[in-house]
């Protein structure tokens, strides 16, 4: 009973296992928060990807039909997956009621997998509007031309053309 007594009032090397004992809970919370993070940087890679291919289904002429415009979206964010390096995300995409919508799912591994913690599940989807404007092309021209009296018969010519400028264009 004794040997029990003076353990228990000994003081020397108690810093030690105090730090030991907290060492366990700051490691792992020090492991969650860069796992939070990571997990929270690779959303905002993939939502960014989502957000660009549904756009890019969206954006596209107004005479596309649902299959191209589904096509374009899921084949523009399998080629930036790639490029980003995203392997496994899964997506599913579908052109409804006048929208281009995606949703993908992907898994995040863990750091901290001794406590069972081995994935995060995050989901990510983005919705965009298709447009129904027909697209028009504009173009500004700039012209300098010499407005001396020896150049009388090509600043005729000049405006003649330029005047009919547009008409040409659009029927080019």
């Amino acid at each position: 009973m004794s040997i029990i007594k003076s353990f228990l009032k000994n003081e020397q090397g108690v810093v030690a296992a105090l730090f030991s004992l907290a060492l366990i809970p700051v490691m792992s919370a020090t492991v969650l928060a860069i796992d939070y993070s990571t997990a929270l940087q690779a959303r905002a890679k993939v939502q960014s990807l989502v957000d660009s291919a549904v756009l890019a289904g969206a954006t596209a002429s107004t005479t596309d039909s649902d299959a191209a415009r589904k096509a374009r979206a899921e084949g523009w964010f399998d080629q930036q997956a790639a490029l980003n390096g995203i392997v496994g995300a899964a997506r599913i995409a579908s052109v409804s009621n006048g929208s281009v919508e995606m949703n993908v799912t992907f898994t995040q591994k863990s750091t901290l997998q001794i406590l069972g913690l081995s994935e995060m599940q995050i989901n990510v989807k983005a919705t965009a509007a298709i447009s129904q404007d027909t697209i028009r092309r504009v173009l500004d021209v700039a012209m300098c031309v010499d407005a001396t009296g020896s150049m009388q018969n090509t600043i005729n010519s000049v405006k003649a053309k330029a005047q009919s400028f547009s008409d040409d264009l659009n029927a080019a």
